[in-house]
């Protein structure tokens, strides 16, 4: 039976979690007996748990660094702790292929590289990511790489030539979306506004929240029938600082995001990649709060998009006011019927074809076999 495993950043956001969860789920969908685990840095992602995707946990090497009950352990040592388990992790799963994505675990990439492991790495776009310098990090460990995928059109993004041959560009990933779990209910009259930040976990995120809260209540108070959801992600902390409004429900984490808003009549959210890449796909109206990010120009991404979709806007989170009149605008429109209204994105699918492709490739299998799969 084969086995993908994937390992992906986790830390303040969840696009990379997500990502690679898309990615899994239409390996899933193809080839159903293919085993599909997770290894990630730090605490068991929800995420991933509701999608029933395992996860295994790996020691986070920074965390540990700062934590005082690791001081008896050099730092050297740390990392030949945190080396071994992911060795050991390999050494139990044996994946046929690993799936990095965008920024690969050293511990796991070094035990891969050892066990001569295929590598695949699905790399998006990031701020600068037309310097060279972009990809100079990724130089001493790309030649074991086997596969390549980015998550974008080909004149979104340009690669070094020598990459060229293991590289395939196939456009947006994004989560699976079951239409007949769209159709929105607009026989009730209320309108719902959903408000989300992606994963939470960045500095500042509760002051995109508290704009995007006060904007609301100015609504709310002239439309009670007006309802919102607050899903302020599940790395978010900063609870005590949240200023509650009436009208909206808030939650840490929502099991199908893309349902939710599928199903609302607008969401206002800042511009991560998976987030703009959702609600574009959804073609919901969208309220759109991007924010300063080191690796990820979110401005760029928001008016980029804002400039060929007509229900989506871009405000800062400043701009109370303009937020608040827009959410006026939105919910004066016409009820969605999203199972409607919803483009095909097929780059999950393409992502788990090119993985499938490179299983079969790493292990040959015999004229009697089911499936190659198997």
């Amino acid at each position: 039976m084969a086995t993908i495993m994937f390992q992906a950043p986790n830390g303040i956001g969840l696009g990379h979690i997500s990502r690679l969860s898309a990615i899994a789920l239409a390996v899933r969908d193809k080839a159903p007996s293919v085993k599909l685990p997770f290894v990630l840095e730090g605490s068991v992602n929800l995420l991933l748990k509701a999608a029933s995707l395992p996860c295994i946990q790996l020691p986070n090497i920074k965390e540990m660094h700062r934590d005082k009950g690791w001081e008896a352990w050099s730092e050297v040592e740390q990392r030949m702790i945190v080396l071994e388990l992911a060795g050991s992790i390999i050494s139990q799963i044996q994946p046929d292929v690993i799936l990095f994505d965008s920024l690969p675990c050293d511990a796991v990439i070094t035990a891969a590289i050892r066990r001569r492991t295929p590598l695949a790495l699905c790399l998006r776009k990031i701020k600068d990511a037309d310097s060279p310098d972009f990809f100079a990090w990724l130089e001493r460990v790309q030649e074991y790489f086997n596969l390549i995928i980015i998550p974008h059109d080909a004149k979104e993004m340009k690669v070094p030539d020598h990459w060229l041959p293991k590289t395939h560009f196939v456009g947006q990933i994004v989560r699976p979306i079951e239409k007949t779990q769209l159709i929105k209910d607009s026989t009730s009259g209320r309108k719902t506004v959903v408000i989300c930040g992606g994963g939470g976990g960045y500095p500042n995120t509760v002051d995109f929240y508290n704009s995007a809260l006060s904007a609301f209540s100015r609504i709310h108070s002239q439309n009670p029938d007006l309802t919102g959801i607050l899903v302020a992600g599940p790395l978010f902390r900063d609870w005590l600082k949240l200023k509650m409004v009436d009208g909206v429900r808030m939650i840490p984490f929502a099991t199908d995001l893309t349902s939710m808003f599928a199903s609302s009549d607008l969401v206002i959210c800042q511009a991560g990649y998976n987030t703009v890449a959702e609600v574009s796909v959804l073609g919901v109206p969208t309220i759109c709060v991007p924010a300063e990010r080191y690796f990820d120009d979110q401005f760029e991404r928001a008016e980029r998009i804002a400039a060929s979709a007509p229900n989506f806007y871009v405000c800062r989170a400043s701009e109370i006011d303009k937020i608040a009149n827009l959410i006026n605008s939105c919910i004066q429109l016409p009820a969605r019927v999203a199972s409607n209204e919803v483009t095909e994105s097929n780059g999950a699918k393409l992502a788990a074809d090119l993985l499938l492709d490179l299983v079969h490739k790493s292990r040959p299998i015999s004229d009697g076999q089911r499936s190659r799969y198997d």
